[in-house]
Order: structure tokens, then sequence, then C-alpha cells
């Protein structure tokens, strides 16, 4: 048996929240000024691992780069690969950042679809998830996610097309009551 634990040896969880309101959060970093971001010259379904060597942080296929993190030990599995897992949950803040950044308001995720695993991810890889809006309804995005990977313990250059897939992103209300969309923009 283990003794009764003190009630103020359990951390307390915190209640509340502060969350800022997207109008708040300029459409980009102040890091990167609007200058830098060259335009791709393309929206093709497919792209080549050369194409993917020369992606520029924004703007790949008309979308831009919502999320770069390295592989860690934590996320790897009995196979020293990383989960697929936590892959898909790169992908999911990623598309839930553009969806966000063109809805101006909350997002949840109501589908995913053509999720296909093309090459695994080991640790120390830089893995970066590249969005874009494919298309909107009156309260829904389509956002398609784009995940490479560029080698990182060896030092080498070699870049992997990881994964892709589309997700359904509905936009919502602070009462979780999906509202409208704005079009996109050509």
């Amino acid at each position: 048996m283990f003794p009764a634990l003190s009630r103020r040896l359990v951390p307390r969880i915190a209640t509340t929240r502060s969350v800022l309101p997207l109008s708040s959060i300029p459409a980009h970093s102040k890091l990167i000024s609007s200058s830098s971001l060259a335009p791709f010259p393309s929206r093709s379904a497919s792209t080549s691992a050369s194409d993917l060597a020369n992606l520029p942080s924004e703007s790949p296929c008309g979308g831009y780069l919502a999320i770069r993190t390295l592989a860690m030990p934590r996320d790897e599995n009995m196979h020293r690969d990383i989960f697929g897992g936590f892959i898909m949950s790169q992908m999911d803040l990623a598309a839930a950042i553009a969806a966000a950044r063109h809805s101006k308001t909350r997002v949840v995720t109501v589908a995913v679809d053509k999720l296909v695993f093309k090459k695994p991810v080991h640790m120390g890889d830089t893995v970066s998830c590249y969005t874009w809006i494919k298309s909107v309804g009156r309260t829904s995005m389509n956002v398609r996610v784009l995940v490479i990977s560029k080698n990182g313990l060896s030092g080498g250059d070699t870049v992997e097309h990881v994964t892709e897939g589309m997700f359904t992103m509905v936009a919502i209300d602070e009462n979780g009551k999906a509202v409208r969309v704005p079009p996109l923009e050509d």
C-alpha cells in the first residue's frame, strides 16, 4: 500500500488560461519581412525530392511553413523510427495554424483524408510541415499538409518527402458553433 499523499504534495492544475485573440497576432512573424516571401511556381499535387530540397521557408505551393521541429528520442518507437502519431499530430497542428490564419477564428479538425507515409523519420531529423488551403466551403476549409524531413545526424543534405494529407477544418465561435469563413483569394 502506498501512503496517502498530502494534498499539498499534489501539484495544482491551472483551471484558467489566457488566450490572445487571433486579431492581435500578426499574419507573419516580425522576424520575417514580407519582401523575403518568395512565390512558389505551382500548386501541383506531386512534388519531387529535388523540389523539396529547394523549398523556401515561406510560400511553398501557395502556402507557408507552419511548423518546423526536431525529431527527439521521446518521439521514437521501438525500431528507432519516429512514431507516425507524432508526425500526424504535427500535421494536425500545422493544418490548424493555416486554417486559423485564414478564418481568423478558432478551428477544429473534423476529418483527415489521404494520409500516406512514404518514408520514415529518424531521431535528429528536422521535420517541416508546409501547408496551404486547397478549398473553402461555407464553414470548412480543406488544408493540404506536406511533410518533409532533412537528415540532421549525419550532417548530410538528404531531404525526404515523408507524407502528405488533406485535413478538413471547421471554423467555430466561442460557443463551438460553426461560423462562415472568407473565400480564397486568387
